[in-house]
């Protein structure tokens, strides 16, 4: 079996424990411990030496407003994994991997201001708005199960269903930034954490 090209799309479970306290603690709202999440990737099994590559990216956006702040932030991962292909059928994939992803994650918080002050006053005024990221090499483990349903079909006999899990965890010790600076301190979080991702694609 060639390449198969997959989209992919969840609601992966962040661990945003530790920063939510501070957020709520400055006067700004919290994340939510789930968005929901859509992605691309391929992968290729090489069923005589049974492995398989896996490349992927997923990503999740969301804006939220309560009346008294505001928050908008994307999660961003792309990478690459290696697996074991655990049959050699060529129309099912039972393939754990095991990988290295990049992560992005950027949040613009503020807070609402009062009545409806003029273009000039708000912009000499004090900020309501931050900005903050956290970005960083992510360790990936997870399970692939996908199969061709339609495999004896004229139309669509191409066609790959699935689901893949796992979970991402953090390489090293990303800081905190604002911009190109660098924040001191600031909690250890993980932007991506575990996901279950429905999968959807086509073979080649």
């Amino acid at each position: 079996r060639g390449v198969v090209f997959t989209s992919a799309f969840g609601f992966p479970s962040h661990q945003f424990d530790h920063l939510n306290p501070q957020l709520t603690a400055a006067g700004f709202m919290k994340f939510n411990k789930t968005y929901f999440t859509r992605g691309a990737g391929l992968f290729t099994v090489f069923p005589q030496i049974r492995l398989a590559t896996l490349t992927n990216s997923q990503t999740y956006t969301a804006t939220k407003d309560d009346g008294n702040a505001e928050n908008s932030l994307r999660g961003t991962t792309v990478g690459t994994s290696l697996g074991i292909s655990l049959l050699r059928s060529p129309t099912t994939f039972i393939i754990p991997f095991g990988g290295v992803s990049y992560s992005w994650f950027g949040a613009r918080i503020s807070k609402t201001l009062a009545g409806t002050p003029s273009f000039n006053s708000y912009l000499n005024g004090t900020a309501n708005q931050q900005h903050i990221s956290y970005n960083g090499f992510v360790s990936n483990f997870g399970l692939h199960v996908s199969f061709m349903p339609l495999i004896d079909k004229k139309l669509l006999h191409n066609t790959v269903v699935g689901f893949k899990a796992g979970y991402f965890s953090g390489i090293g010790n990303p800081k905190w930034k604002t911009n190109t600076t660098t924040l001191d301190g600031g909690p250890k979080t993980n932007t991506q954490a575990f996901y279950a991702n429905i999968v959807l694609g086509i073979a080649l």
